[in-house]
């Protein structure tokens, strides 16, 4: 089944999916859910837009051309808008942000080990950090009078049609409306990642950028933008992306319970060495990644390479050449960090032996050493450890 959008083709159908690299590891071909091998993570500070991580819950919508595209703003406004991309590139003020983008199920595998949940087996590579450039969304509200002594909440309307979604009118989710309207949390209507056009995994021609929330918030191939008193009530805001009680399962599941996930929490991985590699005794560079939400930033990552037992500090990075361009270490004119940090350690190793990561950010929030259990297996900021052994081992 396929129907006409504005401007898009909605289809059900898997047979015009956009080419992909190779080198990323695919958890689920329909829908295409991959993510970037993690030793590839620290090469870049911001993530080339062919090996960043998809996350797609239907087929990926086709555009019919960027000249019928257009993008509906109503609900409690006083002026709907019907937008093309043109207006939102020359009726707006551009807007670019360096953000980290990471799906709730990062690290899901991890969490599986201790008992089954449910959802795509992710390992440690659905994070990335990109730069988004489009328009902020709180400019728009404004330009639709949006009324803020009505209005509580922005829901976002996506043209692709994930099963889940019983009314069928695609991938639906919402964010507080003060965090819309608030122009240092930086949310924006992105139509470029890394300086390129979207790519069409990522939301083509049109995406929402929410720095610091999940990644489930950032709706890709938008068309709707809806002001309403209630939260959206669509299937990945009611009855998915919630961090449920331990005591949870399918036959007791209240998904009333519990609010929907929004903020980033604290996370940090080893992205190099690898699970379960094999090494000869020596020197080896520890490399990983720190994250953090509210626009909080990462001031300190510690690694062991004795199974917890003592800690040292590792290195942070936080900027780069791109494209050899130097890359400044902000590239928006807001107050509040919404980047990623790369790590790396030198050190000593003598496999085998346990290496063990952590994370602390400027609110001196850090992660529980443990992983903390639920249905969805969300939310998995657990102190990241891997395995590594002698070189002749046998596993």
């Amino acid at each position: 089944m396929a129907s006409e959008y504005l401007g898009y083709i909605r289809t059900e159908k898997y047979d015009k999916e956009p080419s992909r690299r190779k080198e990323l590891i695919v958890n689920c071909e329909k829908p295409f859910n991959a993510e970037t091998r993690p030793d590839l993570l620290p090469r870049s500070f911001y993530v080339p837009n062919d090996l960043f991580f998809v996350r797609n819950h239907a087929p990926v919508p086709l555009l019919k051309s960027e000249e019928e595209f257009r993008l509906r703003v109503e609900g409690i406004v006083a002026y709907p808008l019907l937008l093309s991309l043109e207006d939102l590139k020359t009726k707006f003020r551009k807007h670019t942000v360096a953000a980290v983008l990471q799906c709730a199920g990062n690290r899901r595998t991890e969490m599986s080990r201790i008992k089954p949940v449910d959802g795509v087996p992710w390992l440690h590579g659905t994070a990335g950090n990109a730069i988004w450039s489009g328009v902020l969304l709180r400019d728009v509200l404004i330009a639709a009078g949006v009324y803020t002594n009505k209005a509580l909440h922005v829901e976002f309307e996506g043209a692709d049609l994930p099963p889940e979604e019983e009314n069928r009118r695609g991938y639906l989710a919402s964010i507080p409306l003060n965090k819309a309207l608030d122009r240092d949390e930086e949310v924006i209507l992105a139509y470029e990642m890394n300086g390129e056009k979207l790519p069409r995994d990522h939301g083509y021609p049109l995406r929402v950028v929410v720095p610091g929330y999940v990644g489930a918030r950032s709706v890709k191939w938008l068309t709707r933008i809806i002001c309403k008193m209630e939260s959206s009530d669509g299937y990945f805001m009611t009855k998915d992306y919630k961090y449920l009680p331990s005591n949870m399962d399918f036959n007791n599941v209240d998904w009333s319970s519990t609010p929907p996930i929004m903020n980033l929490s604290v996370q940090c991985a080893i992205c190099d060495p690898l699970p379960d590699t094999k090494l000869s005794p020596g020197p080896y560079k520890i490399r990983g990644y720190a994250l953090t939400g509210k626009g909080e930033h990462i001031v300190r990552v510690e690694v062991s390479i004795n199974n917890s037992k003592d800690w040292q500090l590792a290195t942070l990075i936080k900027g780069e050449k791109v494209a050899n361009k130097e890359i400044p270490k902000r590239v928006t004119s807001g107050m509040k960090d919404w980047s990623w940090v790369l790590w790396e350690l030198v050190v000593y190793m003598k496999p085998p032996t346990v290496l063990t990561a952590r994370a602390i950010d400027s609110a001196c929030n850090t992660q529980p050493e443990q992983p903390l259990w639920n249905l969805r297996g969300v939310m998995n900021n657990s102190w990241h450890k891997i395995c590594v052994y002698p070189l002749n081992s046998a596993l």
